[in-house]
């Protein structure tokens, strides 16, 4: 409640401090902090985060949901060490839910949902990495004709 409006008491104490519109800033930040309404739904859906089950399913489940909440994240803010288009924003939001899938049970199509779970953290992961991998900005050339 402190960063979700109308009550956002918190973001209201930051508006003030920047000077920044209060409402713009408590939708701000529930923006940025979605994140923190989908957990519960992760523990329930996926009760091996919880530590019921065999420790290897709780590792797999873990890694999945950080980085399905990490990739959530970008594609909420549409910001991956450069600004990122709305497809690609769209594409990564949709490969991050498949990636919080439980484990267990069958999703889309009969498909078992560790397939959409691991094939949309591998997909994640191939973006992340084309991503990165051209946002770094190459150094000016050294030498004599420079």
């Amino acid at each position: 409640s402190t960063i979700t409006p109308p009550v956002a008491l918190a973001s209201f104490a930051a508006a003030a401090i920047a000077g920044s519109p209060p409402m713009r800033t408590a939708v701000e930040s529930a923006r940025i902090g979605i994140a923190k309404y989908l957990v519960p739904f992760v523990f329930v859906y996926s009760p091996s985060l919880l530590f019921e089950g065999p420790l290897w399913r709780t590792v797999a489940t873990t890694v999945l949901a950080v980085f399905g909440l990490w990739g959530l994240s970008v594609a909420l803010e549409g910001w991956l060490r450069r600004a990122i288009g709305m497809p690609s924003r769209l594409l990564v939001a949709a490969l991050s839910v498949a990636t919080l899938a439980p484990l267990t049970g069958s999703l889309l199509f009969g498909l078992p949902s560790y397939v959409w779970a691991l094939g949309g953290a591998t997909l994640l992961a191939a973006f992340v990495f084309l991503s990165l991998r051209g946002a770094s900005p190459r150094s000016a050339p050294t030498g004599a004709g420079a």
